[in-house]
């Protein structure tokens, strides 16, 4: 079964490819599948994609499957990390395991009392959105849900968010690798939006389709690679 940024890359995939060749095909397979998905455990993913012309690409990924129990050692550690004041991002790296596996942990602890909760930092008021959203000629919902993309304390939260209204603005609303093809949305579907970091070290917003398909490679680095395929099967 594909996971969420799968279908994402092939949807990408479809619009990209559909001009130059007709998809005949999409293939997903996992190799390991086998094996009792275990924590430490190393799954490779390979997505191809097949035309008329023959097979156009293939990719693999590499998926390590991360810890979800927690042993009483565990928990004493995540008490430990966020008494430091570690958040739980960092505890996540810390301790191997995904954001969401830690997140989850720390609210179920929260209300057991086992830990104490803290005061939201990256809250910004309504004030600030109002003339944020104002200043941008921007919908309100849009602004708002830019405050909700940046972690850190206040000032990087509202130095993220006037980041993200001129990058908006200067895209039209739309990805900035699909340029009056795909609107970027204020949600988690393939066309979320995802602010990345640009040619020039700026901040663009992208979909979260490009977004899964970039991950870490710089912008420069994804362009050559983007230009490769459309060179070679061109």
């Amino acid at each position: 079964m594909t996971n969420y940024s799968t279908r994402a890359t092939i949807s990408l995939f479809k619009a990209s490819f559909q001009p130059l060749n007709t998809i005949m095909r999409i293939s997903f397979y996992k190799l390991n599948a086998s094996v009792a998905e275990q924590p430490g455990h190393l799954f490779i993913y390979y997505l191809q994609v097949h035309t008329n012309t023959g097979t156009l690409l293939t990719l693999k990924q590499e998926e390590q499957i991360m810890p979800t129990k927690f042993t009483d050692q565990d928990v004493a550690r995540l008490i430990q990390l966020w008494n430091a004041n570690l958040s739980a991002k960092d505890i996540a790296l810390e301790m191997g395991r995904s954001f969401h596996n830690i997140r989850n942990k720390i609210k179920s602890l929260q209300k057991k009392g086992e830990i104490a909760p803290r005061s939201n930092t990256n809250k910004v008021d309504d004030t600030f959105v109002e003339i944020t959203a104002a200043a941008h000629q921007l919908p309100i919902e849009v602004v708002k849900h830019f405050t909700t993309l940046f972690t850190g304390g206040q000032e990087r939260v509202i130095a993220g968010t006037q980041q993200c209204c001129e990058a908006y603005t200067r895209q039209n609303g739309y990805c900035y690798y699909l340029p009056d093809r795909v609107k970027l949305t204020m949600d988690v579907s393939p066309s979320g939006v995802v602010p990345m970091q640009g040619h020039q070290g700026e901040l663009i917003l992208v979909c979260l389709a490009i977004a899964n398909t970039r991950k870490t490679m710089s912008h420069d680095g994804f362009i050559n690679l983007c230009k490769t395929i459309a060179t070679t099967f061109a």
